[in-house]
């Protein structure tokens, strides 16, 4: 039998936003599951004063859960779970790892956006912010994604002012709370037109967004593997390429496998001996917990069989074919492309690649929005590696190699660090 859930809401103004705090008293045998029949609110208007956090929840995961299965072309089973499952499993992982996070579950909906925030110390707060209309958010969205990615515009900051402004729309309303729960790591459930977003690169007035929280992409929270285990003693499979038929060298290539391979160990396999029949016999002899592959990727608008993995020559791996390299066979812990490039904005595009640690079976994917200089990615990979042997987990290794970047005057504009993006879990 299950308990009775209480709710009280209150309604307070919050710098021009309406907040709907959200005060939940669970009984001991209240069920984790959200029921999958969540209703869509008729209007918008009915969507901001009559949507729980528990609904809110189930409204989206089931929708973006049925969004991945029609572009994978797969049937993928989940649960929704209640913000208060969330809330009681990150307060398990603060302490395995001293992770202290947040699932910000942001939908941008007509003429408002709904952002619930899921802490792992607080009850979850409900947010929608009525005043910015969807063309205009669209409109910054796009010029920030421009600016930040083109390489033209890596001196003039013009990413300052559109960076600025999503910071405020969307981090800005959560400071307080983000401060009071001491949160350092963020795992964004988004939808359509925010899967591309090189979040890192939000921008308070003084800091980028990756100078304070560790970050990773989710595709929900349901089809996210989140179970911590340390990498330390671990061995990467290191393979890649660089030499193309089709596509411009990667010359730093060699140079990042046996980087790779003096710090953590492991075989690396490059040109000739980069293909699909040896990665899967490497895999399945020794079951590798972390996977690295050096090589071109991209993640390209319609079916996601247009959308690949490039080995050597003509050799490569369909998206639609990811499931057959056994990687979640088990789980591999962390499935990395150095060289990925996705068609911004693009929601096809952006499925493939917030869901490309569903699709290849693993529990995290480190995978980059577009494709910077070699020379870059091979000082990234370097100082992430270097860091993810004493780092407690993957997003913290991440952050402080994007701070590396950020650090040397060759490499600090985001158009260098700013796309590399953790997806699935951060630990």
């Amino acid at each position: 039998m299950l308990a009775t859930l209480f709710r009280q809401w209150r309604l307070r103004l919050y710098g021009g936003l309406f907040v709907l705090a959200l005060s939940l008293i669970l009984g001991l045998a209240a069920s984790p599951v959200i029921s999958s029949q969540a209703t869509a609110p008729a209007s918008g208007q009915d969507y901001r004063r009559g949507l729980s956090a528990v609904d809110f929840v189930a409204l989206k995961e089931n929708g973006w859960r049925q969004e991945y299965a029609s572009y994978f072309q797969r049937n993928i089973q989940g649960k929704t779970y209640t913000p208060q499952y969330i809330q009681r499993t990150l307060t398990r992982i603060q302490r395995q790892n001293g992770s202290r996070a947040a699932v910000l579950h942001l939908f941008i909906h007509e003429n408002e956006f709904a952002l619930l925030v899921s802490t792992w110390a607080s009850p979850p707060i409900l947010i929608t912010q009525p005043a910015v209309s969807q063309v205009e958010m669209n409109q910054v969205m796009n010029t920030f994604r421009r600016n930040v990615s083109d390489p033209r515009t890596q001196f003039t900051r013009a990413y300052l002012s559109s960076g600025q402004t999503l910071y405020d729309w969307w981090i800005k309303p959560l400071e307080a709370q983000l401060a009071k729960d001491q949160v350092d790591t963020l795992l964004f459930c988004v939808g359509p037109g925010l899967r591309s977003l090189p979040w890192a690169a939000l921008f308070d007035g003084k800091k980028f967004l990756i100078e304070r929280f560790n970050m990773s992409l989710i595709p929900g929270f349901d089809l996210t593997d989140v179970r911590y285990k340390s990498l330390k003693n671990s061995q990467v499979l290191a393979m890649g390429a660089s030499e193309f038929l089709n596509f411009s060298p990667l010359p730093n290539v060699p140079a990042e496998l046996k980087t790779i391979q003096d710090l953590w160990g492991g075989p690396t396999l490059i040109n000739q001996d980069f293909t699909v029949k040896n990665l899967r016999q490497e895999r399945q002899r020794r079951g590798y917990p972390i996977v690295h592959l050096a090589t071109h990727a991209m993640f390209q608008p319609g079916k996601v069989n247009n959308s690949f993995i490039q080995l050597w020559q003509e050799d490569s791996v369909r998206l639609n074919q990811l499931p057959s390299l056994d990687l979640g066979r088990p789980p591999a812990e962390l499935l990395v492309l150095s060289a990925c490039q996705t068609a911004l904005g693009d929601e096809q595009a952006e499925l493939g690649f917030a869901g490309l640690a569903l699709q290849a079976g693993v529990k995290s994917a480190l995978g980059s929005l577009w494709q910077v200089s070699d020379q870059a990615t091979f000082e990234l990979m370097k100082a992430f590696y270097a860091d993810l042997k004493n780092a407690p987990y993957k997003a913290l290794a991440l952050r402080h190699a994007q701070q590396k970047l950020q650090q040397n005057p060759e490499f600090q504009a985001p158009y260098y660090w700013a796309g590399f993006t953790m997806i699935g879990s951060p630990w």
